[in-house]
């Protein structure tokens, strides 16, 4: 499974959530699902989960660092400014770098 960063860009009652995923210039077309514990809003930095041929939103992010500096104080590694996506193996989350590079997330 592999984790992607996000935005929520609207919420349609019945049919799912459009979403702007980081690193693409527009919003999906297609409309995704949700968990039932997350609430969601317009605006959310979300964590999506890519399984099977679609994606499922997990939930909000309520500490997200966009900036190269924040993220090199979440990420404690020179390798910061260079994280292009998230994974998660459990039950560690990993981070890919632009070289390809996967490294661990430390959980201190």
């Amino acid at each position: 499974m592999e984790l992607l960063l996000g935005k929520l860009e609207s919420k349609w009652d019945t049919i799912g959530l459009t979403l702007t995923i980081d690193g693409e210039d527009a919003p999906t077309q297609k409309k995704y699902a949700y968990l039932k514990s997350y609430n969601p809003n317009t605006g959310d930095r979300v964590l999506i989960a890519d399984v099977g041929d679609s994606y499922v939103v997990l939930g909000a992010i309520t500490h997200y660092y966009s900036e190269a500096s924040n993220a090199k104080a979440l990420v404690s590694d020179r390798y910061a400014s260079d994280i292009i996506k998230f994974e998660y193996d459990s039950p560690y989350l990993y981070y890919i770098i632009n070289n390809g590079s996967r490294r661990r997330l430390a959980n201190d």
